[in-house]
């Protein structure tokens, strides 16, 4: 208490003196207040005060202040009295020498507020001076020491304050890569490159006027009031923290996971593999990125928010020796894959697929608590935690330098989804494989950074683009989930049907390449027409030798354009006629829809038009033709539509004895090809009257056959009107959203398939075939609506 009111008296008594004393200079008042900082130490070198019971914070804000007062006052492209002597008598160096110390407690505290005021609230360039950086760069290598420090929140302030102004001015962070003293020389070789005005973009006098201008940016030997700051900085000084990185996290142990030593034993391959690249590259220490990734693990969610934001200022810079020190010489892509893998392994092993579906999870503060988790749904936290990770990988490689990124995106390939996923998905036990294909799900909805997507593209499908070959098993994961769309269990199908779905709305033209495109583009699912052959044949060669350099391009250079004789049917054929086949597809005995006063089509046209625009939005760079196209690479003799067309087709042609959630996920996927914009398909899918090769099914021609099928299964009774009707109503009744009115919404359908429909309504013997009479018919209507809306824009589009 004595303590307290001494301290005060000699406040009041202090600012007193002051108001009494004559008015000083800005350099002078500057001088004092450091002179007061460095006596306090000369005069209590044995007593341990808390930094609050001294009035060093209160001089060295008033420092910030004048050097504040002195820039707003003076020629801002100089500098002011205060700035020089801060500059020449290394003041930040001598300050880093006392927080490193911590001398008195609460030191380094009060330091990092410093550092981070005098960088932030000055607009002056100062961080470019060798006085500045270095002292800078000190600092930030002492951040993130130890988890859970008392300065952890200054720490992650002033780093957050250095990657700022390192992310205005790019070619600052070279002064925060180390290099061997044996590479010194070519470090300062790079550092003039970087820094040139012809490289860096800056205007050509900015770094020779600002060394020649600001002649206190040099720092000289002074003769006056330097020794006692020099002996001061000498004295209190403490060894430099190491320059390694911090470790990083332990290996992932893959085996409780998957079980497998296989996995376990590529995790730890993989990490010796980049252990042995850090080790042969050059040495190099990006010590930002070091005290970023550590303080990423705090405890603090806040704190680690804030390093997060940091990493990806880091990964956003421009400069390449920046980018290449992130990928060969810290353990960035790998740390944040492990830290991935670790979020899975944690995921509860039974989830709902309803609360998979409706979890909502981005990056960012928003923390599941414990209490939260019981009262939802049990493993909700860690869900949210997995899937806010991946959208924050996602959005790092959507900002980061392309070297970056596809050194991220390829890290998350190699050690998540070919060593923890893909066995998860493959594993032979159906509950499991369920699970991990629902993740796997959820995993490519999130995603939507191009590296990212084409990554998680390439695991699935494999990345072959030439014509598929009938029992082609490679990649097992892509024959593997094809199979299993028609597999005897109901839900295994039905989830990964609905991954193929979600596949299929991603922006990639390598998923629609893949599965479909590469067994069109030849064409050879058409009829062959002698009188038009030599026609093309000669289109042909006039084509090859105009466009002799194609040679080797993919579908966008097509070598061998349709020739008038064999223009698509579509283009020929009026769209009423195209529409009525699909809309009198069923008999009318067989329809139900105009009975409930519910036959929806003029909202399957609206639907179908905004859906039409928004894929021609995704599809427009993918530079698709307009017209049927044969490309003489993917002309083969005999016609195979693919597994994955052909799986469709089959499962379609069994609509009959499939339940009602099968055959409406199986009908959303058709529909998302069906919209797509491209020519061949098209024509393939829409087009009744295509004249096509004996034994090639197409879609209408299975439509046929199930009507058929329709027709002589139920032909004999007498009340099937009134079933149909009921069954419609009942269908209603337990799914208001019927039909998919909204082709790209999340279906709210995949809840009621895993439940028992037995508990809403009793249902007939023939309940299968019923519900899928009804989904045929809204099929049929939704195609016609297609058909109508692509047609009348190539229409508009031609005029």
């Amino acid at each position: 208490m004595k303590k307290k009111m001494f301290s005060k008296f000699s406040n009041i008594l202090h600012h007193a003196v002051e108001a009494l004393a004559p008015q000083l200079s800005l350099r002078e008042e500057f001088v004092y207040h450091w002179k007061s900082v460095t006596a306090f130490f000369m005069d209590n070198k044995g007593e341990k005060l808390p930094i609050d019971q001294t009035q060093i914070p209160e001089h060295l804000e008033q420092m910030v202040v004048l050097l504040k007062e002195e820039e707003s006052g003076g020629d801002s492209d100089s500098t002011g009295p205060c700035m020089e002597y801060l500059l020449q008598h290394k003041l930040l160096d001598t300050l880093y020498s006392l927080g490193r110390t911590d001398h008195p407690p609460g030191m380094k505290q009060i330091v990092l507020q410093f550092f981070t005021k005098l960088l932030s609230r000055l607009k002056q360039p100062i961080l470019a001076h060798v006085s500045v950086h270095r002292a800078v760069h000190r600092l930030v290598k002492s951040c993130g020491e130890v988890l859970a420090a008392p300065t952890e929140s200054e720490e992650i302030q002033f780093l957050c304050t250095v990657c700022s102004l390192v992310k205005s001015t790019p070619y600052l962070v070279n002064f925060f890569i180390e290099v061997p003293k044996l590479q010194a020389e070519a470090r300062k070789t790079s550092l003039t490159k970087s820094m040139s005005p012809t490289s860096r973009g800056v205007p050509g006098s900015q770094v020779a006027t600002d060394a020649d201008r600001k002649t206190s940016l040099h720092p000289k030997k002074s003769s006056q009031g330097t020794g006692r700051d020099e002996t001061l900085a000498a004295n209190t000084a403490s060894p430099s923290p190491a320059s390694n990185p911090p470790p990083s996290a332990n290996a992932v142990n893959t085996a409780d996971a998957v079980n497998t030593a296989d996995a376990s034993n590529a995790v730890h391959a993989s990490n010796a593999v980049h252990v042995d690249n850090v080790q042969e590259a050059s040495g190099r220490q990006f010590s930002l990125m070091t005290s970023l990734l550590s303080l990423s693990h705090s405890a603090d969610s806040r704190v680690a928010v804030k390093a997060c934001e940091g990493l990806m200022l880091c990964v956003s810079l421009p400069e390449e020796t920046a980018a290449s020190c992130i990928v060969h010489d810290t353990a960035f892509c790998t740390e944040m894959t492990q830290r991935l893998v670790e979020a899975y392994l944690k995921l509860p092993p039974f989830i709902s697929p309803v609360d998979l579906e409706t979890v909502e999870a981005k990056w960012g503060l928003d923390v599941i608590t414990e209490s939260e988790d019981h009262k939802t749904f049990l493993g909700k936290r860690h869900l949210v935690s997995f899937l806010s990770w991946l959208d924050y990988c996602d959005q790092l490689i959507s900002v980061a330098n392309p070297m970056v990124a596809k050194s991220l995106a390829k890290s998350i390939r190699q050690l998540f989804l070919n060593v923890i996923m893909e066995p998860s998905v493959l594993q032979t036990s159906e509950s499991g494989a369920m699970l991990a294909t629902a993740y796997l799900t959820r995993c490519v909805r999130t995603v939507c950074s191009p590296e990212l997507l084409s990554e998680f593209c390439f695991f699935i499908l494999g990345s072959e683009r030439l014509p598929e070959q009938q029992e082609e098993t490679t990649p097992e994961i892509r024959s593997r989930l094809i199979q299993r769309c028609d597999h005897l269990s109901e839900e295994l199908s039905l989830v990964t049907l609905k991954l193929f779905d979600t596949l299929l709305q991603k922006d990639d033209d390598h998923i629609i390449h893949n599965l479909v495109l590469r067994n069109l583009l030849g064409r050879t699912y058409i009829s062959p027409h002698p009188g038009t052959a030599k026609a093309a044949d000669h289109q042909g060669k006039e084509d090859n030798s105009s466009n002799g350099s194609s040679e080797g391009k993919e579908e966008k250079e097509v070598e061998c354009k349709e020739n008038p004789g064999l223009a698509r049917s579509s283009s020929r054929t009026e769209v009423h006629k195209i529409v009525n086949c699909f809309l009198s597809l069923l008999p009318e005995q067989l329809k139900s829809s105009y009975q409930t006063a519910d036959s929806g089509y003029d909202l399957y046209l609206r639907d179908a038009h905004k859906q039409y625009r928004h894929v021609c939005d995704m599809t427009g760079p993918w530079a698709w033709p307009k017209e049927p196209v044969v490309v003489k690479r993917f002309v083969v003799e005999e016609f195979y539509e693919g597994a994955f067309l052909k799986m469709l087709l089959d499962k379609l042609s069994h609509m009959m004895e499939q339940s009602y959630p099968i055959n409406l996920q199986l009908t959303s996927v058709i529909s998302r090809l069906a919209i797509l914009p491209h020519p061949n398909l098209s024509e393939f899918l829409l087009d009744p009257y295509l004249q096509v090769r004996q034994g090639t099914r197409t879609l209408f021609a299975v439509f046929q056959k199930l009507s058929s099928e329709a027709r002589s299964k139920l032909h004999a009774q007498n009340d099937l009107s009134q079933k149909l009707v009921s069954v419609r109503r009942q269908l209603m009744g337990t799914s208001p959203n019927q039909h998919r009115k909204m082709l790209y919404r999340k279906s709210s359908r995949f809840q009621f398939s895993l439940q028992s429909r037995q508990k809403y309504y009793p249902g007939y013997e023939d309940q299968n075939e019923l519900e899928a009479i009804i989904v045929l018919e809204e099929f049929c209507k939704e195609l016609s609506a297609i058909a109508f809306v692509k047609h009348h824009s190539e229409v508009n589009n031609s005029s």
